[in-house]
Protein backbone atom coordinates (compact mmCIF):
# COMPACT_ATOMS: atom_id res chain seq x y z
CA UNK A 1 0.00 0.00 0.00
CA UNK A 2 1.24 3.69 -0.93
CA UNK A 3 0.95 5.93 1.64
CA UNK A 4 -0.06 9.60 1.22
CA UNK A 5 2.46 12.44 1.12
CA UNK A 6 3.29 14.02 4.25
CA UNK A 7 3.23 18.07 4.42
CA UNK A 8 6.90 18.15 4.58
CA UNK A 9 7.38 16.23 1.63
CA UNK A 10 4.38 18.47 -0.43
CA UNK A 11 6.09 21.42 0.47
CA UNK A 12 9.48 19.92 -0.70
CA UNK A 13 8.09 19.05 -4.04
CA UNK A 14 6.72 22.16 -4.78
CA UNK A 15 9.91 24.22 -4.20
CA UNK A 16 11.24 21.41 -6.57
CA UNK A 17 9.07 22.42 -8.91
CA UNK A 18 8.83 26.04 -8.84
CA UNK A 19 12.75 25.41 -9.12
CA UNK A 20 11.76 22.82 -12.38
CA UNK A 21 8.96 25.72 -13.48
CA UNK A 22 11.78 28.69 -13.22
CA UNK A 23 14.89 26.52 -14.81
CA UNK A 24 11.61 25.58 -18.23
CA UNK A 25 11.19 28.83 -18.74
CA UNK A 26 14.41 30.31 -18.74
CA UNK A 27 15.28 27.30 -21.04
CA UNK A 28 12.52 28.47 -23.20
CA UNK A 29 13.30 32.46 -23.34
CA UNK A 30 16.77 31.12 -24.03
CA UNK A 31 15.87 28.90 -27.23
CA UNK A 32 13.62 31.58 -28.14
CA UNK A 33 16.71 33.89 -28.20
CA UNK A 34 18.63 31.64 -29.80
CA UNK A 35 16.01 31.20 -32.86
CA UNK A 36 15.67 34.87 -33.21
CA UNK A 37 19.59 34.93 -34.30
CA UNK A 38 19.77 32.22 -36.63
CA UNK A 39 18.12 33.54 -39.41
CA UNK A 40 21.04 34.74 -41.34
CA UNK A 41 21.22 32.87 -44.39
CA UNK A 42 25.01 31.92 -45.68
CA UNK A 43 25.48 31.75 -48.84
CA UNK A 44 27.33 28.16 -48.45
CA UNK A 45 24.76 25.03 -48.44
CA UNK A 46 26.25 23.03 -45.55
CA UNK A 47 25.58 26.44 -43.60
CA UNK A 48 21.86 26.75 -44.46
CA UNK A 49 21.45 22.83 -43.68
CA UNK A 50 23.03 23.43 -40.66
CA UNK A 51 21.61 26.41 -39.77
CA UNK A 52 18.12 24.45 -40.94
CA UNK A 53 19.11 21.32 -38.41
CA UNK A 54 20.04 23.72 -35.77
CA UNK A 55 16.34 25.20 -36.20
CA UNK A 56 14.91 21.84 -36.19
CA UNK A 57 16.20 20.87 -33.25
CA UNK A 58 15.43 24.26 -31.19
CA UNK A 59 12.20 23.90 -32.18
CA UNK A 60 11.45 19.76 -31.02
CA UNK A 61 13.87 21.53 -27.48
CA UNK A 62 11.37 24.47 -27.42
CA UNK A 63 8.72 21.63 -27.70
CA UNK A 64 9.67 19.41 -24.85
CA UNK A 65 10.46 22.45 -22.52
CA UNK A 66 6.84 23.90 -23.26
CA UNK A 67 5.16 20.82 -22.45
CA UNK A 68 7.01 19.48 -19.52
CA UNK A 69 6.07 23.61 -18.50
CA UNK A 70 2.78 22.67 -18.57
CA UNK A 71 3.10 19.48 -16.17
CA UNK A 72 4.75 21.29 -13.92
CA UNK A 73 2.14 23.64 -14.25
CA UNK A 74 -0.72 21.49 -13.40
CA UNK A 75 1.80 19.62 -10.68
CA UNK A 76 1.51 22.98 -8.72
CA UNK A 77 -2.26 23.62 -9.08
CA UNK A 78 -2.80 20.25 -8.10
CA UNK A 79 -0.56 21.01 -4.91
CA UNK A 80 -2.87 24.24 -4.57
CA UNK A 81 -6.06 21.76 -4.58
CA UNK A 82 -5.22 19.32 -2.91
CA UNK A 83 -4.74 16.40 -5.28
CA UNK A 84 -0.97 16.12 -5.83
CA UNK A 85 0.07 12.93 -5.32
CA UNK A 86 -2.44 10.94 -6.54
CA UNK A 87 -3.46 9.87 -9.99
CA UNK A 88 -5.52 11.64 -12.43
CA UNK A 89 -6.61 8.79 -14.12
CA UNK A 90 -7.12 6.64 -11.53
CA UNK A 91 -7.04 8.56 -7.65
CA UNK A 92 -4.55 5.99 -6.13
CA UNK A 93 -1.82 7.95 -4.49
CA UNK A 94 1.65 8.65 -6.18
CA UNK A 95 4.70 6.61 -4.59
CA UNK A 96 6.90 9.19 -3.63
CA UNK A 97 9.93 7.67 -5.13
CA UNK A 98 8.37 8.25 -8.59
CA UNK A 99 7.91 11.72 -7.64
CA UNK A 100 11.32 12.05 -6.33
CA UNK A 101 12.16 10.61 -10.83
CA UNK A 102 9.57 12.84 -11.88
CA UNK A 103 7.79 15.35 -9.48
CA UNK A 104 5.88 16.66 -12.20
CA UNK A 105 4.04 13.51 -12.61
CA UNK A 106 -0.06 13.23 -12.21
CA UNK A 107 -0.58 9.58 -13.18
CA UNK A 108 1.03 6.38 -11.61
CA UNK A 109 3.22 4.13 -13.09
CA UNK A 110 0.51 1.54 -14.16
CA UNK A 111 -1.75 4.55 -15.69
CA UNK A 112 0.97 6.31 -17.38
CA UNK A 113 2.12 3.00 -19.38
CA UNK A 114 -1.66 2.01 -20.24
CA UNK A 115 -1.98 5.90 -21.88
CA UNK A 116 1.61 5.68 -23.58
CA UNK A 117 0.60 2.18 -25.21
CA UNK A 118 -2.62 3.12 -26.44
Amino acid sequence: MVEELTEEQLQAFERRLKTLQQDLQARLDATEMNDDGNHQAGSDSVARLNAVQEQAMATASRKQYQSQLRDVMKALAAIDSGDYGFCQQCDEPIPAARLEIQPESLLCVRCQSRRESA
